[in-house]
């Protein structure tokens, strides 16, 4: 039998250590199998300030490679201390006491094995396959550096751009046209709902964006928080009363202190944008007042409230005379 192993951190994993499974080489050497080891406690190297932990880069991995046709295994996050490779195929060989193992790393990686632990007998007892990512010139350290600034998200798969974006890690930024998508998504139900109240609803949420941004640079309010607020203050509107209840009770909100069903949805709105967009608890707060108010509002709430109220789609009597006073003095607009 004959396995390759591909360990590293995955912090986080990539489209270049994906690259690695689709190689010519790799394909031409027609493996059994192809196992996935995210390190515990890594050697080679100290895991920066405020990475995810074993169990993150676990699950990272998983979805990063879910559709590789590889297997996954947790076998050195499980074993105490350092994360050595040659006690990792020692492990392997109990398991497969006649398979021929091949280690798959970058030509980085390869120029340090002579330094490994126990690297004599790894040399033995293994076969390393040493492969260029040039043609995906990419790093978990470059992907890292990008998340903050809104940026990255074309070097990870969907699925662990949302984990990322979900679990608040690296102190990433969701892309902004990739937060749109995942808004409207959820107001059209994933393309289920293709209505003239759906079409209504994202005109008017873009329309409440634009409003959001123009408010906060006038009152000096964070820019970024108000977009994002708009951008999913509405994710939910088009859901039935059932529906919004489940969705609480999924994130354990099981006590609703609103009055009428056209009030749900900015409950149950702001608990998907906290659970599955990661914002903070202001910008939650904000989508979760979007509609009615309340006592003490801050400043990201009022802008928020008022864009929703006065955005270009919206055709009401006194609508035009609202504006001006929107734009004049949010107090006073609140009023």
């Amino acid at each position: 039998m004959k396995i390759a192993v591909l360990g590293g951190t995955f912090n986080p994993p990539h489209i270049g250590h994906l690259s690695y499974i689709d190689n010519p080489a790799v394909r031409a050497a027609k493996f059994d199998k192809i196992i996935v080891i995210p390190s515990g406690d890594p050697p080679h190297k100290t895991l920066p300030d405020g990475s995810p932990n074993a169990a993150q880069r676990l699950e990272m991995a998983e979805l990063t490679f879910a559709d590789a046709g590889t297997e996954i295994i947790d076998i050195e996050i499980s074993r105490a201390g350092k994360s050595y490779t040659a006690d990792t195929i020692r492990e392997l060989m109990a398991y497969y006491p006649s398979a021929q193992f091949t280690l798959l790393m970058g030509t980085d990686m390869f120029a340090t094995v002579g330094q490994w632990y126990d690297s004599e007998w790894l040399r033995k007892h293994t076969e390393i396959m040493a492969l260029d990512r040039n043609v995906i010139p990419v790093s978990s350290t470059l992907v890292r550096e990008a998340l903050p600034k809104r940026q990255g998200r074309e070097w990870l798969t969907e699925k662990t751009y949302a984990y990322i974006i979900k679990n608040r890690l690296y102190n990433a930024k969701p892309d902004w046209d990739w937060l749109r998508t995942q808004a409207e998504n959820l107001i059209t139900d994933n393309g289920s709902n293709t209505s003239a109240k759906a079409r209504k609803r994202i005109a008017h949420t873009r329309g409440v964006e634009k409003a959001a941004v123009k408010l906060a640079e006038i009152y000096g309010a964070d820019i970024d928080a108000a977009r994002t607020a708009a951008i999913l203050h509405d994710i939910t509107k088009l859901k039935n009363c059932e529906q919004h209840l489940t969705t609480l009770k999924h994130y354990g909100i099981m006590s609703i202190d609103v009055e009428g069903e056209k009030l749900l949805h900015a409950v149950s709105g702001a608990a998907i944008a906290y659970f599955e967009f990661g914002v903070s608890e202001q910008i939650r707060e904000a989508i979760r007042w979007h509609t009615t108010g309340k006592a003490g509002m801050n400043l990201l709430e009022k802008i928020v409230y008022l864009a929703d109220f006065v955005e270009d789609t919206r055709d009401f009597p006194h609508v035009d005379e609202l504006r001006k006073i929107v734009f004049g003095g949010i107090d006073e607009a609140m009023k």
